[in-house]
C-alpha cells in the first residue's frame, strides 16, 4: 500500500536535462513531480490536477514563464 500523495509539483523547462534533473531532485515518497517541456503542455496538464507548486523557466519559446505563471494562477489561485 502506498503513502497518500501530499504534494504535486510541476516542473516546466524547455531544456530536457534541466527539467529532468529538477524533477529527480524533487521526487520524494509523498510528492508527485510532473514535467512539461513548454507552457502549452503545462496548461494542458492542469486539466488532470492542479499542482501545489510550479517551478518554471522564464525564457521559453511561445508563452514565456512569466505569462505561464499568470495563466496558471488565474486557473488555480492556490498554486504557488
Amino acid at each position: 500500500m502506498s503513502a497518500p500523495v501530499s504534494r504535486r509539483i510541476l516542473v516546466v523547462d524547455d531544456d530536457a536535462a534541466i527539467r529532468n534533473s529538477r524533477a529527480a531532485a524533487l521526487t520524494a515518497a509523498s510528492t508527485v513531480v510532473r514535467v512539461a517541456e513548454d507552457a502549452t503542455t503545462a496548461l494542458a496538464s492542469m486539466a488532470e490536477a492542479a499542482p501545489d507548486l510550479v517551478l518554471s523557466d522564464v525564457r521559453m519559446p511561445g508563452i514565456d514563464g512569466i505569462e505561464l505563471l499568470k495563466l496558471l494562477h488565474a486557473r488555480a489561485p492556490a498554486t504557488d
